[in-house]
């Protein structure tokens, strides 16, 4: 996805750079569920907008049904001796979120994106923007506000 949005783009999730192996298969796992279909697109001589319909995980439903599995496994341990340490919990937590993800009957969102396109060195690039970070996320920047 680098090679198409503007090259200043310094968001984790765009670029590649991933904080574990456990973040990095779950956004794989993302991106592999994302369709799209361009519905028009306005040129005028190096800028462009496309319109583009975006279909992704819903990440908000993914998201608090893998946090209901997790806290059903880790309230009857919150009291025991063998409670496990954060980045067991982080672990688990990623494990979900990304069985969840790869349900095949996963629940999907729709977004309409209007994307801004700026022609640099005879090719176009993707100027990025929140509302493109939330509809290829299914909304995941959503569910770190919560």
């Amino acid at each position: 996805m680098s090679k198409y949005i503007k090259s200043d783009t310094d968001s984790n999730i765009i670029t590649g750079k991933f904080e574990s192996t456990e973040q990095e298969n779950l956004i794989k796992s993302l991106f592999k569920k994302i369709d799209y279909e361009i519905l028009s697109t306005t040129v005028n001589k190096d800028e462009a907008t496309t319109k583009v319909k975006i279909t992704s995980v819903d990440m908000l439903r993914v998201y608090s049904d893998s946090m209901k599995q997790v806290m059903a496994i880790l309230l009857p341990q919150a009291f025991s001796a063998n409670k496990p340490s954060d980045d067991e919990i982080q672990k688990m937590t990623f494990q979900y979120i990304t069985n969840g993800i790869n349900d095949p009957d996963v629940a999907k969102t729709t977004t309409e994106v209007d994307l801004k396109l700026t022609k640099e060195k005879d090719k176009w690039v993707i100027e990025s923007s929140d509302e493109l970070t939330n509809a290829i996320t299914g909304n995941l920047s959503k569910v770190a506000n919560k």
